[in-house]
């Protein structure tokens, strides 16, 4: 099976210069969400940050979440396969054996990628000072800090305002109380007049899409309309169940928003994509039945230029909204296949569940 990952020494990494003092700090959730990046988004990011010379910046304290967080998440992945082997033996009369990891095998393979990505990633030790401006941001209940403490936040904020003053940066977090609204778009006010006064050239944003945007790395003219197409049947398929599930019917397309970008296959586009149907027939929580609402999906896949193919869709959100916006059903879900890496074994899997975090 194809992986997402990229052979780093193929990219030249260790020994490339860098073009720019730009940097990308990525907060424990986008670490955790594409999998100490060997997703597809997290794969095209590897390559943006080569072209631009741009680099990752990596607090201790988001390396030991990401670290503790993803061991974790292994470790209920194995406890899953060994609850379903047991289904398998109780049918079977035979109990399959295969070698799964231990806790400490998880963590090795986890700090082994790491070690792997060090030729990209800048790590950031906190200093005295740092923890004593996060206290005084917490005490003082500036942004991040205004509807509840969050003192790890503060903290590698303020390391990347020491440390980074003069120059231009990424920090990708879907953190709410760094913005204005729901939307992700805007700071939150008392930040963006910090960041003034700073003269700070700090970004904050939502989503790595955003930084490959940034980083130059959209593709200029790609065929939406052939990455549509390509995209719907498979989409379709996957959105199938949950339209059973819920009790309605999927009818014709109604909004889509695709962006494209660059890859190490220059043949090859990673896409990030939202797409909507009209909903129809939607049973309501009360016994009733709402004629017509919509029903989006978002995700990412590959787009392959030469077949106009799409391939490793991921649908990472559907939700159900009224024709008036309201929310009537929304799941977190992931729709994925990939390899799990281990040393140098690689494991391949596919998964369907919905995503703890």
């Amino acid at each position: 099976m194809e992986s997402f990952a990229i052979e780093l020494s193929a990219l030249g990494c260790h020994n490339h210069p860098r073009k720019t003092q730009m940097f990308v700090a990525l907060d424990t959730n986008s670490w955790f969400r594409e999998r100490l990046l060997r997703s597809g988004l997290g794969a095209t990011l590897l390559y943006a940050l080569r072209q631009s010379g741009a680099r990752l910046v990596m607090p201790q304290v988001v390396r030991a979440e990401t670290i503790a967080r993803l061991t974790e998440e292994g470790a209920r992945a194995v406890g899953s396969i060994k609850d379903d082997l047991a289904t398998v033996a109780a049918l079977t009369g035979n109990r399959p054996d295969p070698d799964l990891p231990s806790d400490e095998a998880l963590r090795q393979a986890i700090e082994a990628r790491l070690r792997d990505l060090a030729g990209f990633i800048d790590e950031l030790e906190p200093s005295m000072e740092d923890f004593a401006n996060a206290l005084r941001r917490v005490i003082e209940k500036r942004p991040p800090n205004e509807r509840k403490e969050q003192f790890r936040d503060s903290l590698i904020l303020e390391q990347l305002l020491r440390r980074y003053p003069n120059e231009e940066g990424f920090v990708v977090t879907n953190d709410g109380d760094f913005f204005a609204a729901k939307v992700r778009r805007d700071l939150a006010p008392a930040l963006a007049r910090e960041f003034a006064e700073r003269r700070s050239h700090l970004r904050v944003v939502a989503t790595i899409e955003e930084v490959l945007t940034g980083l130059g790395q959209e593709a200029l003219r790609p065929d939406r309309e052939a990455i549509l197409r390509a995209l719907n049947g498979q989409i379709m398929i996957k959105l199938q169940n949950h339209s059973n599930v819920h009790g309605y019917e999927i009818g014709e397309p109604v909004e889509s928003k695709i962006e494209a970008f660059l890859t190490e296959h220059h043949d090859r586009l990673f896409v990030s994509f939202e797409i909507s149907w009209r909903a129809l027939g939607i049973p309501l929580s009360d016994g009733t039945i709402l004629p017509e609402g919509v029903v989006g999906s978002t995700g990412t896949a590959l787009f392959d230029l030469l077949t106009d193919e799409a391939s490793k869709v991921q649908i990472t959100k559907v939700h159900v909204r009224s024709l008036a916006g309201e929310v009537i059903h929304q799941d977190a879900t992931v729709y994925a296949e990939g390899a799990i890496f281990l040393g140098a074994r690689t494991a391949p899997y596919y998964l369907r569940r919905r995503l703890g975090h």
